[in-house]
């Protein structure tokens, strides 16, 4: 179904997919349908693994431990340099600015962090009648990134995939976490708590 979705958009001229779905394993026949597809490719980061002591989903590094197709993303990755500059990888933030504690994270791997956390969204009405429900996870946070795309194509159609994504990271605001990541709880700038080092870095995110 992903694939078919993929070539549709692609065969009726569709700028702009989100995908808010993933895994570990990658799909070779997934990367093939997106090298053939010249839009923008909004994805969510993933949203972790669960902790069963805490009890909840934390978000891990994605540069280490991949996830498809946001791993696509990654501009420093040779093997998808024919792709990951129309490419997207979407974490999640939350009404803090701070990253979701279940947000996957990555330097390379996550291109922008948005909204994602108790988001009013659509769901099925076998689940819930009323066809709404409030919502959290990096699923949540991709569209917000493709609805910027999209309003950014509507004042310039003419602007490319990876015009696109050049625009929206550039024009993002900074949210700094710090010069490391916590890799199993949370992103923090408290450099007494962190067990993996990193360059400081600005992280991108898209403001509520």
């Amino acid at each position: 179904a992903v694939v078919a979705a993929i070539n549709w958009a692609k065969n009726n001229n569709i700028p702009v997919l989100n995908y808010s779905a993933g895994g570990t394993i990658p799909r070779e026949n997934v990367k093939a349908a997106l090298d053939s597809y010249t839009g923008l490719f909004v994805c969510s980061a993933g949203n972790g693994i669960r902790d069963d002591t805490l009890g909840y989903n934390v978000g891990v590094n994605t540069d280490i431990t991949a996830h498809y197709p946001s791993e696509y993303s990654d501009e420093t990755n040779a093997s998808y340099s024919n792709i990951s500059d129309r490419i997207i990888s979407v974490g999640s933030i939350n009404n803090g600015d701070s990253k979701s504690t279940f947000s996957n994270y990555g330097e390379r791997t996550v291109s922008i962090y948005a909204p994602g956390g108790s988001i009013y969204s659509t769901v099925p009405t076998n689940l819930e009648p009323s066809g709404y429900e409030t919502k959290s996870g990096t699923s949540m946070a991709a569209p917000h990134v493709a609805g910027v795309a999209a309003l950014l194509l509507s004042a310039d159609p003419t602007l490319t995939a990876s015009e696109l994504k050049t625009i929206i990271l550039n024009s993002a605001d900074h949210l700094d976490f710090g010069s490391c990541l916590f890799e199993y709880k949370h992103a923090t700038s408290n450099k007494t708590e962190c067990p993996q080092r990193i360059e400081p870095r600005p992280i991108y995110y898209l403001r509520h």
